[in-house]
């Protein structure tokens, strides 16, 4: 079979995938530029049996035109770069490797709360433009914090909130699957969470229900000063609305490390107290490996003839 790699970056880190398929004597081929058109995918996906994937869309078009393609393990969590529903109507089996991302997602979340709570990448900014300016900010203890979205991420982060004191987190998710409420996390509606949380931080995947889950109707809702954090997926958030909250300062401040369309060339790059980072919240070295190496190791049992571990499934 022919294995390409199309993630990157890729072996950044550490070259265990590679030994992975060198030592199960598989061909395998990288593909290092941009793929930025559906054309440009379809050729080189060619003549390929697997594709180790990144972030770029398997559309219809390029799932009906891939007809040696049997997988694409994705390296990463976020599957709205595909086709589910096509791929499953072409027999392409798809995985990815949810539990890879986890921890480093919630550090990097927890830091842009901290950030945006007390305007530090401003204040670097600021300095660095010959400004001495101090911004009076708000603990995350005295803070009502929204969670959207409790799975994998959103556990954790209830978790660490939980114990660094804060006193009322309230949640919102469709399953609550093994979630419990207590004195300080509340179950809670979308609309309470907007209207009485002073930071909204965001956790579900990105589909035809999430698309544009917030919009300028929802940030009429949200409570004066607050704060919104995209960790998730571009494309929830509605962008031109953010910036017109931010810039008619109905918003404290937010942060954004995923974009609609990405690499993100927007509106946003014009608001200092929006903090704006490159879809780097899972880039931590140990995460990178795990996520890079999983994705190996389910192309390397497709081959073997294994079952595979993380099927992804149209609703994850």
């Amino acid at each position: 079979m022919n294995i390409l790699i199309t993630a990157t970056p890729f072996c950044e880190n550490s070259l265990k995938p590679i030994e992975l398929l060198k030592t199960n004597n598989i061909n395998f081929s990288f593909y290092k530029k941009n793929i930025t058109t559906e054309s440009q995918l379809i050729k080189i996906l060619k003549d390929k049996d697997v594709v180790i994937a990144g972030l770029e869309k398997y559309t219809k078009k390029v799932i009906e035109s891939s007809k040696k393609l049997k997988l694409i393990s994705r390296v990463g969590i976020g599957l709205d770069n595909v086709d589910l529903e096509e791929a499953k109507k072409n027999n392409i089996l798809v995985t990815h490797t949810p539990d890879a991302p986890t921890l480093a997602v919630v550090e990097f979340t927890l830091g842009l709360m901290l950030s945006s709570s007390r305007l530090i990448h401003l204040s670097n900014l600021d300095i660095r433009n010959s400004k001495w300016q101090r911004y009076t900010g708000k603990r995350l203890e005295y803070s009502t914090v929204g969670i959207i979205g409790v799975g994998r991420t959103g556990k954790r982060i209830i978790r660490l909130l939980s114990k660094i004191g804060v006193k009322k987190i309230l949640i919102n998710d469709i399953k609550y699957k093994n979630v419990i409420s207590k004195k300080n996390i509340i179950k809670s509606s979308k609309k309470k969470i907007y209207q009485q949380s002073d930071i909204i931080s965001l956790h579900i995947p990105l589909t035809k229900k999430t698309s544009n889950l917030i919009t300028k109707k929802e940030f009429k809702l949200f409570k004066k000063n607050s704060i919104l954090i995209n960790t998730s997926r571009g494309g929830i958030v509605n962008e031109n609305d953010l910036y017109l909250a931010l810039k008619n300062k109905k918003l404290f401040s937010a942060a954004m490390d995923v974009f609609a369309s990405e690499p993100y060339h927007g509106k946003l790059k014009n608001i200092k107290n929006c903090l704006l980072t490159p879809h780097m919240a899972s880039m931590t070295k140990d995460c990178r490996i795990r996520m890079e190496t999983e994705a190996t190791e389910e192309a390397i049992r497709l081959v073997g003839g294994k079952k595979l571990r993380n099927i992804a499934h149209k609703n994850s």
